[in-house]
């Protein structure tokens, strides 16, 4: 049973460097707890909200960090994310008690998306008995057409290598390799044939990507074999692209509580800095995670 293996190579590997991530939910007690976990264990979290909260919530501990004031007629969670635009810290977390939305649109307004990304989009990491998996999109775009599909899955190769991850990429559907016909399956089709095309424009030739697949089909070789015969597609995906977030959302929790599998996200790709979003039912363990994934983020990115 080696699953718990991935998450703390994370943080491990992230102590070496040395980048500045930026928290704006500092009544929150998890979020508390987790900063001076963080300081304890040689991280840099940066506080960012008003005098008073700062002072109220950190009393004489408050000298133990680095914190930035922010204007009593300012949006605690929008001026954190100006901060990470102006580079003042590396990264942004928040969502323990803001919704998705109030988070994304903070980082969307003051950051902005990457030259060339039309939509963000947000993925977890799975740490299964299979291994280290990336799926995707688990934020972001409730139903992608063809062509934001094909964007997600490109985007999510790129990330993915951030975390020595060499893509195999599945994209999903309920039918495998054109088994029927219906628009929804397609519209995969189509995605998985736009994908290929930009990863050959831009001359990346070590992704592998095949596409639709059903999932035993994407995960299992000998499925595989049998579904795709031509033999283009060897079942060991370690990237899934889910064709909506209903399916998304259904899967992901299938994993976790059926396979047991460790769940860490939203992680957000596209943006022009690292920012992320917690789950609102997050745990201490869970920000000290997203902050170690948040620092490679910022550190391999440069």
């Amino acid at each position: 049973y080696k699953m718990q293996n991935f998450f703390t190579k994370f943080i491990e590997e992230s102590k070496e460097y040395n980048q500045k991530i930026i928290y704006d939910e500092l009544e929150d007690p998890r979020i508390k707890d987790a900063v001076f976990a963080l300081r304890h264990q040689g991280f840099s979290p940066v506080l960012c909200h008003t005098q008073e909260v700062l002072d109220r919530e950190f009393g004489v501990n408050l000298e133990k960090f680095e914190y930035i004031v922010c204007p009593d007629s300012e949006n605690p969670t929008v001026y954190a994310a100006r901060m990470l635009a102006e580079w003042k810290v590396g990264g942004f977390i928040s969502g323990a008690v803001n919704t998705t939305g109030q988070t994304l649109r903070a980082l969307i307004k003051n950051t902005g998306s990457q030259e060339g990304v039309k939509r963000i989009s947000g993925y977890f990491l799975m740490n299964t008995l299979r291994g280290l998996m990336l799926i995707a999109d688990c934020a972001v775009q409730p139903n992608p057409n063809a062509e934001q599909l094909a964007e997600i899955a490109y985007l999510s190769a790129k990330s993915a290598r951030t975390f020595g991850i060499e893509p195999k990429i599945a994209m999903l559907s309920f039918s495998t390799k054109w088994s029927a016909e219906h628009e929804m399956s397609n519209k995969v089709v189509e995605a998985t044939q736009l994908a290929k095309a930009r990863f050959e424009a831009e001359g990346i030739t070590d992704v592998q990507i095949e596409g639709e697949l059903q999932l035993d089909a994407a995960i299992n070789p000998d499925v595989a074999k049998k579904k795709v015969s031509d033999g283009s597609w060897g079942g060991d995906a370690n990237i899934l692209i889910f064709p909506d977030l209903n399916s998304w959302n259904i899967g992901y929790k299938l994993m976790q509580y059926f396979g047991g599998a460790q769940a860490v996200g939203p992680i957000i790709q596209g943006l022009n800095k690292p920012g992320n979003d917690l789950s609102r039912g997050c745990s201490v363990d869970d920000i000290m995670v997203l902050h170690s994934i948040t620092v490679l983020q910022a550190e391999k990115s440069q």
